[in-house]
């Protein structure tokens, strides 16, 4: 993402596999986006609000994936670059 000139948004949704784990590696997450150029994070999935709490950048947290697609929407142009991440049971493909 850091070689685009375009804004960066990346879409953090729960990583489900991460059983006893999940909040340290949300976390964990959160404070490896700060060290990115990165211009906002939505997140979907209870456990993505720990990874908002560790960014420090802007950030929206979306209950539902119809909130996500609403949000993401705004941002679907030429100007921005799109990183989806997230556990393959979100099936967060559907966004595109």
């Amino acid at each position: 993402l850091m070689h685009y000139r375009q804004k960066r948004i990346v879409v953090c949704g729960q990583m489900n596999e991460l059983g006893s784990f999940s909040a340290h590696y949300h976390q964990l997450l959160g404070r490896a986006l700060n060290k990115m150029d990165i211009d906002m994070v939505l997140a979907y999935g209870p456990d993505t609000k720990k990874t908002l709490s560790m960014y420090m950048g802007e950030t929206c947290y979306c209950p539902s994936m119809e909130s996500l697609s609403l949000h993401l929407n705004k941002y679907l142009s030429d100007g921005f670059i799109i990183l989806l991440k997230g556990s393959r049971e979100l099936q967060l493909e559907r966004l595109l």
